[in-house]
Parts: C-alpha cells; structure tokens; sequence
C-alpha cells in the first residue's frame, strides 16, 4: 500500500481519485479499505475547501422539482399567481411568500421551510 499524503493542489486531487477508482473493490476489513477510505476523506476535505457547493436558492428547489417531475412552469401559476410572477420567482427576483410556500409545497412536496429560508439562514 502507498503511502497515503496530504491532497495539496489539483494533480493530487487527481491522483486521489484516480487511486479510489482502483480501490472501489477492496474487500471489506482489508489494508486496501482503509486506504480506499482515508482517501475519500481527503478527498472530500480538499473539495469542501476549493470547491465548494452552496445550498440551492428556494427557486433552484423549486426548480429542481420541476425538472425531477417532468412537469412545465405554466404548473406553478395557481400556487404563484401568474405567468410573470412565475417568472420572476425561479428568477430570484421575486421572493416566495408564505402563501406560495404552502400551495407549492402541496403540489411539488416541498417542505415549506426550504421555500422561505433567507440566504444567511441556508448557508450553514
């Protein structure tokens, strides 16, 4: 087994991952596993700090649905008001208010929560 070392730059990164596709069949409670894990969790730190990806705005998750149920955005104007109001809702212009959260909750199974969070709140 290699020596396992700190990931610093991109090529290690590249390395890391190219080493865990090798590991990914190692059998359980082996050298190979621990290492196959070590790494993930390199990994991962590396990608939390250089590459980081932030929580959805409301309308990503609003749209996130959508595209996950097939469904189009004229489906949204009884919970939202309008074509225009639809519009500037997934565009971020307009805020979802209380009242759009529970009717699209109700027709996207989206916790109402997630629709009404400010930005600091979801930033975790």
């Amino acid at each position: 087994m290699p020596p396992i070392t700190a990931i610093n730059n991109d090529d290690d990164l590249d390395a890391a991952l190219e080493r865990i596709g090798e590991l990914l069949r190692s059998p359980e409670d082996s050298p190979e596993e621990a290492e196959l894990l070590a790494l993930s969790d390199l990994v991962e730190a590396y990608e939390a700090i250089h590459y980081p990806i932030s929580d959805p705005t409301p309308a990503g998750v609003v749209q996130g649905r959508l595209d996950a149920l097939g469904l189009e955005e004229d489906c949204l104007i009884p919970c939202i008001g309008s074509r225009e109001m639809v519009a500037e809702v997934l565009a971020d212009q307009r805020p979802i208010t209380p009242a759009m959260a529970e009717a699209l909750s109700q027709l996207l199974g989206i916790d109402v929560g997630e629709l009404l969070q400010e930005p600091a709140a979801r930033q975790g």
